[in-house]
């Protein structure tokens, strides 16, 4: 009984020992793959504050199984490059194999829809960014439940030809980019390193093929961390996470009034309350913002933002902020803002930007002022233009005030373009000034590229675009239209004044996978713009699997 109550005791103290002392939560890997980086970070914070249901969510459908199955799209790749492509894929299977020991197994399947992971080959390969189109070597993609499926898996897709060449991959690119797909599903993120299976494409025989021992070792390091916090969630153990907490106060500056040109600075103090290291990244809303920051900041010290606001190009009421990302798991963005009110020295009137359509037969004249708003005179003492096909010339009305004539020769081409007509001034303020003519002349076509998307077999058909070709001064005929290809069909619209006309574009499918470029070529009555032509492209992506 004594013996009994002694055990009962002894567990008793452990267990509120335990409670007092958790353990301290597993660190990552460095050049984990994002999206689980984040995911993992997530449990972690769930786990350190006892939530344990929802920490499972995260972590559970992260394991990896003991035989991951690749397949790949042998058929989609040009037939006199399938067996080089496939003898280098299996190569890289071979090297993952070898270098985990078996542990997992990765082994082929035939079966794309039980796949882990997907190596889709195609003619070509791209993707936008930040509106830009660009065509690119290879992309591998991590899916991660509960957000994304049911399951893990990395759909790859791997490009049979170098970006903007005719020339075939090679099969050590084939190799290295197959790898890559298989370390992302393992969990690896994109190095910077030459010689990492996780590096960057680069055309040599010395491209890497295999897994470096410290890839393998952070496969097998995130796969410990995987397997420590899913013992944790099984036996209900709150860790401990140190982190960091940022504070920033205030969050907002106000320059006040300041003169156009002017370049003004604040320093935002940034404390870190927390009990480990704290990172941030200050990105601006604006180019003519720029913070200049310390980017690790240690516990308990304090470490600074620096914002420097140029206002060349800017007037009247401004705010501009700072998005300030950190590893703070409960503040992870703060925004920081900063206010002024710019007062230019000098003005353009009606505008600096100034819309104009273009006379065919006789010169086309504008009139602007310039108006000092300094004590100051003024004196105008230079006016240039960027054509040949247009003159300036300044004229001074009083001491604030010079009257600038901007004369276009009906020389000027047709179509939609921009004339900057560049005044230098006596202003220390503003030693130059522009104004920017936005003239249209003739027709205009609007886009003169039409960008159906990137399309698969998800995308609802058909996928439909709108060209516009237009005159501001005077009707005109469309004698015969056409697309070069029949997957496209095109209906034309007119104004009943013939100043207008609209060509409807309906993609119907049929579309191999890869770029597109087709063109809509389009004839009028215009002696001058007899032939239109309008870039038509798309990017087609092979049938997605869910």
């Amino acid at each position: 009984m004594q013996k009994s109550l002694t055990v009962l005791l002894l567990t008793g103290f452990s267990l509120v020992a335990w409670a007092q002392n958790p353990p301290k939560a597993p660190t990552l890997p460095e050049n984990v793959a994002k999206l689980e980086h984040d995911q993992l970070v997530q449990a972690i914070n769930l786990l350190s504050k006892g939530n344990f249901a929802e920490a499972e969510k995260l972590v559970k459908p992260l394991a990896i199984p003991a035989a991951i199955r690749v397949y790949g799209s042998w058929a989609t790749i040009p037939i006199d490059l399938r067996e080089g492509f496939r003898q280098a894929a299996m190569e890289a299977v071979q090297h993952w194999n070898t270098a985990l020991g078996g542990n997992p197994r990765i082994e082929w399947t035939d079966d794309e829809r039980a796949a882990d992971v997907q190596i889709v080959f195609e003619e070509d390969v791209a993707e936008i960014t930040a509106g830009q189109f660009r065509l690119m070597h290879g992309k591998a993609r991590l899916l991660l439940p509960p957000n994304q499926g049911d399951r893990r898996r990395v759909r790859a897709r791997i490009a049979t030809y170098i970006p903007y060449t005719e020339m075939p991959q090679s099969p050590k690119a084939v190799a290295h980019l197959v790898g890559q797909a298989i370390g992302t599903y393992l969990g690896l993120g994109e190095s910077q390193k030459d010689t990492d299976l996780m590096g960057p494409v680069w055309n040599s025989e010395d491209l890497p093929t295999a897994p470096t021992r410290e890839e393998v070792e952070r496969v097998r390091a995130l796969s410990q961390t995987r397997a420590t916090l899913v013992d944790y969630i099984a036996r209900r153990v709150a860790v401990y996470l140190p982190k960091p907490k940022i504070v920033i106060e205030p969050m907002e500056y106000d320059f006040g009034e300041i003169m156009q040109g002017a370049v003004v600075k604040h320093t935002f103090v940034v404390k870190n309350m927390g009990d480990a290291p704290l990172e941030i990244v200050a990105r601006p809303s604006c180019g003519c913002v720029t913070p200049y920051y310390d980017k690790v900041i240690e516990p308990g010290k304090e470490g600074k933002i620096e914002a420097e606001l140029r206002s060349a190009g800017f007037r009247g009421a401004q705010i501009k902020t700072i998005q300030v990302t950190s590893n703070d798991p409960d503040t992870p963005n703060l925004t920081l803002r900063l206010t002024t009110t710019i007062r230019v020295a000098i003005e353009v009137k009606p505008s600096e930007q100034i819309p104009i359509t273009l006379k065919t037969d006789e010169p086309t004249v504008q009139e602007v002022e310039i108006v000092s708003s300094t004590n100051e005179p003024l004196e105008v003492q230079e006016v240039r233009v960027n054509v040949p096909f247009a003159r300036a010339e300044a004229q001074k009305i009083d001491d604030k005030r010079t009257k600038v004539i901007i004369t276009v020769s009906p020389d000027a081409p047709p179509g939609r373009n921009t004339i900057l007509a560049t005044a230098r001034t006596n202003s220390t303020a503003m030693p130059q000034v522009n104004i920017v003519l936005n003239y249209e002349k003739g027709i205009v076509v609007t886009p003169t590229t039409v960008f159906f998307g990137a399309i698969n077999s998800a995308t609802p058909l058909p996928v439909e675009r709108v060209v516009t070709v237009s005159r501001g001064d005077k009707g005109f005929q469309i004698k015969k239209f056409e697309v070069d290809d029949p997957n496209v069909e095109v209906r034309h619209e007119a104004t009943q004044d013939g100043k207008q006309h609209r060509f409807i574009l309906r993609y119907k499918g049929g579309w191999q996978p890869g770029t597109v470029r087709k063109n809509l070529i389009i004839e009028t009555d215009d002696p001058e713009q007899s032939t239109l032509r309008v870039s038509l492209m798309a990017n087609v992506l092979s049938a997605s699997i869910n």
